[in-house]
């Protein structure tokens, strides 16, 4: 089996499991009294405007020249090869939550017929390249790599992506998957990820103007039940109110930075997409910032079963 078939059904089998002292009761605590989120305010960065206000949040927190110059070519590299219909027009626009401009099936043959020979760039190819530098990790930590091998294809085969060897290893590290125990019990989960982290040295820089957002979901397809980072973006603040949640929809769908007044509607979005599932014996997906669970954290309340 050649490494780019291993490496499409790892992620076919990432996909069947998706389909600190803060624990879930005190976040779901602060959340409770808000509506859930029906809405989103969305870009795929397909205007100067647009590009020129979230380059600006993009230095104020201390993200590269290079590492921003980086991810504007991988913009207009997707955007410049998808129809132009399945993007926004100049600026945000608003859309009903759970609901996109665009059908997924036909993005990606229209993608793989233009780029046969290159998936394209995912959320955690897309996050690192930008968060690299304000994240400190032990390029020689253990590393458990099987679940992201397809990312790894991708960043081989990547015509915009040069990461250095030490860099290489670092993405390696951040996002193996982690052992955790056979449990519904999310705030277990959450420790295995913080003792884990810590255990190999992975060090998130104080900084009060962006975070990585990680979402992380239990399988248990193996003899070993692990949690990994299915899906993750970067967090940019810009005041109180405004925070911007960019992100890598997944390899052949857009880029996109969504508009949020707090974390609770975050969570919302990202619970809304990924906790679908029930009837499981694995547990709800959780949001992790940096190391800790994202404030607002609770379930979506569309999906109605027993877990």
């Amino acid at each position: 089996m050649n490494k780019r078939l291993t490496a499409m059904l790892l992620a076919l089998m990432m996909m069947a499991a998706t389909a600190s002292a803060c624990t879930t009761a005190d976040v779901k605590e602060t959340a409770k009294e808000q509506e859930y989120l029906t809405k989103i305010e969305y870009s795929n960065l397909t205007d100067d405007k647009t590009q020129k206000e979230v380059k600006k949040l993009m230095t104020d927190a201390g993200i590269s020249a290079e590492r921003q110059k980086r991810f504007f070519e991988d913009v207009k590299f997707y955007n410049e090869g998808v129809k132009r219909e399945n993007l926004t027009s100049d600026g945000f626009e608003i859309i009903d939550l759970g609901t996109t401009k665009y059908d997924v099936f036909s993005l990606q043959t229209e993608w793989m017929e233009k780029h046969p020979d290159f998936n394209g760039h995912n959320c955690r190819i897309t996050s690192f390249g930008l968060y690299g530098d304000l994240i400190e990790i032990d390029k020689n930590a253990p590393k458990r790599e099987d679940w992201i091998l397809a990312d790894l294809i991708s960043i081989e085969e990547s015509p915009f992506v040069n990461a250095e060897e030490a860099e290489l290893e670092q993405f390696k590290v951040l996002f193996s998957a982690i052992p955790t125990e056979k449990t519904k019990d999310v705030d277990i989960h959450v420790k295995k990820v913080q003792t884990d982290w810590r255990d190999r040295d992975i060090k998130f820089k104080n900084n009060n103007k962006v975070s990585l957002i990680t979402v992380f979901f239990h399988e248990n397809l193996t003899e070993q039940d692990n949690v990994f980072i299915g899906h993750v973006g970067l967090l940019l603040t810009k005041s109180e109110n405004e925070l911007y949640f960019v992100e890598k929809v997944s390899y052949q769908e857009p880029y996109q930075v969504i508009k949020f007044q707090n974390r609770t509607q975050l969570n919302d979005y990202l619970m809304n997409k990924y906790d679908i599932e029930w009837g499981q014996p694995t547990a709800k997906p959780f949001i992790m910032e940096n190391n800790q669970l994202l404030q607002g954290y609770r379930p979506n309340p569309n999906n109605t079963g027993d877990q």
